[in-house]
């Protein structure tokens, strides 16, 4: 009889085991991919899957920093006397900060020159966390200008960035002017000289100019401001798309498990908004709630239906200036 009830167990065992394996295994498919690369774009004109992110797509390309003075005319002081790069010890710069990313591909400085100096000159972005010293640890180095392509007028220069920095928000960083070292002759005589405001007041929303003669080890404050602008791109304002998920028959979607890559690259912040519905029309996505970020959309009851309908929009913020962009996602089926 007690062999009888053993053999029995034994038996019930091995016809449950499998089924916990079936059952680990039906867990572990339940999870659907929100895959980037299939978004349905409704809007192709303004937004795109690009190295597997969806985002906003440039549509132009904008000018930052401090053009006019007060009085609405560009700037065209001069500077000082003995404020030129007259040496390779003497160094231009100043510190700036937006409320905003950006990603600079060039700036542009109005410079003059006197002579015929044959160096050459650099602008380097640094990271001015010691301000009002706008030295510190470079990030990025522009195109190499040559001297003697510089009128004796004021004219617009442009440097470029072959791998474009990305500033953050509300971050002290230098903007340096520098000769290059031993590449050729500047002196008193033969010299270049950036363009200053025409009086204290211009381009007042950024720090001073500042001045150094021993190689940036130490500054002194100028009584204007440079004139600059960096060109950045700009994107389109606003762009959505949207995922059907098919879960095969009527199902609840676990909106708590719903996940979706926010920005990759880290270099972004415009906003992403989701909508989110459930149906059974797998062509036409419906929504029951609209415009939510991902940690409201994660906070929603489940949802109930064959199809589960993602949209994502995207909007480009402090005039259009910054980007907006997600990668693949997941959600859950219970």
């Amino acid at each position: 009889m007690k062999f009888s009830k053993i053999f029995f167990v034994l038996i019930v065992l091995d016809f449950l085991l499998p089924a916990c394996e079936y059952t680990l295994n039906r867990d572990l498919s339940n999870l659907a991919t929100l895959d980037v690369n299939n978004l349905i774009i409704e809007t192709p004109g303004t937004a795109d899957v690009l190295a597997g992110e969806f985002q906003l797509k440039q549509n132009s390309t904008l000018q930052l920093g401090c053009q006019v003075g007060t009085n609405a005319q560009p700037t065209t002081g001069a500077g000082d006397s003995g404020v030129s790069l007259n040496s390779t010890n003497y160094f231009l710069g100043f510190t700036f900060s937006f409320s905003y990313p950006i990603k600079p591909s060039a700036v542009l400085l109005r410079l003059s020159s006197s002579g015929a100096p044959t160096a050459t000159a650099v602008v380097k972005i640094t990271d001015a966390s010691a301000t009002p010293s706008p030295m510190g640890t470079i990030k990025s180095t522009s195109s190499i200008l040559s001297m003697s392509s510089v009128s004796p007028s004021y004219a617009d220069q442009s440097f470029t960035f072959s791998s474009p920095p990305t500033l953050a928000a509300n971050t002290a960083y230098g903007l340096v002017l520098e000769p290059v070292a031993n590449s050729g002759s500047i002196d008193a005589s033969n010299n270049i000289s950036w363009s200053r405001g025409d009086t204290a007041s211009d381009c007042s929303s950024f720090h001073v100019n500042q001045l150094s003669s021993n190689g940036g080890n130490s500054w002194s404050s100028l009584p204007t401001r440079p004139y600059f602008y960096f060109q950045v791109p700009g994107y389109a304002n606003t762009g959505s798309g949207y995922w059907i998920v098919d879960g095969q028959v009527s199902t609840e979607w676990d909106l708590s498990s719903f996940n979706v890559s926010e920005n990759p690259s880290g270099d972004k912040s415009g906003t992403i908004v989701y909508s989110i519905g459930a149906g059974s029309n797998p062509s036409s996505p419906t929504y029951s709630s609209n415009d939510l970020t991902l940690t409201q959309v994660k906070a929603l009851p489940n949802v109930t239906g064959r199809y589960l309908y993602v949209q994502v929009k995207l909007t480009s913020t402090n005039n259009n200036i910054v980007n907006a962009g997600t990668a693949s996602g997941s959600i859950s089926i219970l």
